[in-house]
């Protein structure tokens, strides 16, 4: 029977899974598919594709989720690593004191700015 730390952190990455199908699935015309690597000591414990119809825009993220403390310095550290040694932006799903989800830096924010509605939109008349 596997420990109650991993039973506690299993729970975390199924509930941000849930949060990120919640995110994905208000915009109609995103594709998404997440990958979860349960328990891994790598830096991200989700592979998150996301894919724009209308633009053809595509973007991968990785996602480190944890249940307990992170300090934003080490959030920074863990991003620039990311970025450097893999090419990718790392998001963190960690909870704060009132137990509430808290997504790092704040996701809904990046897909507002880049996968918004074009303005103009192929077979659409103004």
């Amino acid at each position: 029977m596997p420990n109650k730390k991993y039973l506690a952190g299993y729970r975390f990455e199924k509930k941000t899974v849930e949060y990120l199908n919640k995110i994905f699935g208000k915009i109609p015309y995103i594709k998404w598919h997440i990958v979860e690597s349960r328990g891994s000591k790598g830096m991200a414990d989700l592979m998150c594709g996301v894919y724009n119809t209308l633009t053809g825009e595509r973007f991968w993220f990785g996602v480190q989720c944890k249940k307990g403390y992170i300090s934003k310095p080490q959030m920074k550290r863990d991003a620039r690593r990311a970025m450097r040694e893999k090419g990718m932006m790392l998001y963190h799903a960690t909870q704060d004191i009132q137990k509430q989800f808290v997504m790092t830096p704040s996701l809904t924010d990046f897909m507002e700015v880049n996968f918004t509605m074009p303005t103009s939109v192929e077979g659409t008349s103004e």
